[in-house]
Parts: structure tokens; C-alpha cells; sequence
């Protein structure tokens, strides 16, 4: 039996098969299945996310519909009818322009007299107006001598007069005669 060698140091490094566990491919492959269950672990947060964004949004929605199905929703809602009412009442006055009745009679208002209020009733086809002046007694006939001698106003009559300290107030009502300009 010379020939048999029970030493195992003789053998070839080459024929051994190398048994690594953790080589290259293994830590690519644990890498790998690491990075996936990152990706479905932040997808699944998201999710999460998502639907808690949509379920308040769902709740907004639910409020704002319940908020306009409400009494005082109906009165916002009914806003055209109430202003289709009001055109339809509008329309029946005289849409004449106000001030188409006053720019005639305002060129006959003396310098030193000033007018407080004005009224043109187009459908009596009269105006009113109360002013208040500082010259007296003669600034107040000059002003009636002024609206009498125009073509636009007949009628021209004193309703009232009031002394004061430093003033005379007075109201004046007129017809109108003339519908142009002057």
C-alpha cells in the first residue's frame, strides 16, 4: 500500500468548491427585497395620506352642501326671483333721466341762492325745491321773477317763507311746460 496517500494536504486548492454564503449576489439579492419593502412601506403611507386628505375633503363637501341646503341658503337662492319682482315694478315708473328736469331750472337759480332739496314730479309734470338764501326779502322776489320769466315753468308760486337771523328760507312749486332743452 505504498501507494496510497491518506494526506489531504496534497490535494489541488482548485478542486475544492468554494461555499460562501454571504457573497456579492447575496447582498444585492438582501438589498434588493430591503428597497422593496421601503417602496410598498412609503406607497402604503401615502395611501394613508390620500385617503385622510379625501375623507376631509369629503367632510367639507357634506358641510358646504348642508350648509347650502339651508333656510338661510334659500333666501341667497331666492335673490333672482326677488329681482326679477323688482324690474318688474321698476319698469312700470318713468325711466326718465332726474336730471333732465333740473338742468333747465338750474340755470335760472340766482348765484346767491342755495337750493336744500329738489323734487321733479315728471307725472304731475311739477317741481319742488326749498332753498335758503343770505339777501333777503329781494333775493327771494328776484329768484321768483327769474323761474316766471323762463319758457320752462309756468305757475311759479311761493309755498313758504322763513326768516331767520341771516337768512331767508323759502319753497317754490312750478309746472313744467316745455319738455326740450331750453
Amino acid at each position: 500500500m505504498p501507494n496510497i496517500n491518506l494526506s489531504q494536504l496534497s490535494r489541488d486548492e482548485s478542486d475544492k468548491v468554494k461555499l460562501k454564503i454571504f457573497d456579492k449576489g447575496f447582498y444585492i439579492s438582501v438589498g434588493m427585497i430591503f428597497l422593496t419593502i421601503l417602496v410598498w412601506a412609503g406607497l402604503m403611507f401615502y395611501n394613508g395620506l390620500l385617503e385622510k386628505k379625501m375623507t376631509e375633503i369629503s367632510d367639507q363637501i357634506n358641510d358646504k352642501t348642508t350648509l347650502l341646503k339651508s333656510q338661510n341658503a334659500a333666501r341667497v337662492a331666492d335673490f333672482q326671483n326677488r329681482l326679477d319682482k323688482i324690474s318688474a315694478h321698476v319698469s312700470g315708473f318713468n325711466n326718465s333721466n332726474p336730471g333732465n328736469c333740473f338742468v333747465p331750472v338750474e340755470k335760472l337759480i340766482l348765484p346767491e341762492v342755495a337750493v336744500d332739496t329738489f323734487k321733479c314730479d315728471n307725472d304731475k309734470k311739477e317741481i319742488t325745491f326749498s332753498a335758503t338764501s343770505a339777501g333777503g326779502y329781494k333775493t327771494v322776489a328776484r329768484q321768483l321773477v327769474a323761474l316766471n320769466d323762463s319758457n320752462y315753468l309756468a305757475n311759479v308760486a311761493l309755498n313758504s317763507m322763513n326768516k331767520g337771523e341771516k337768512t331767508v328760507s323759502f319753497s317754490i312749486t312750478a309746472a313744467i311746460t316745455y319738455s326740450g332743452p331750453e
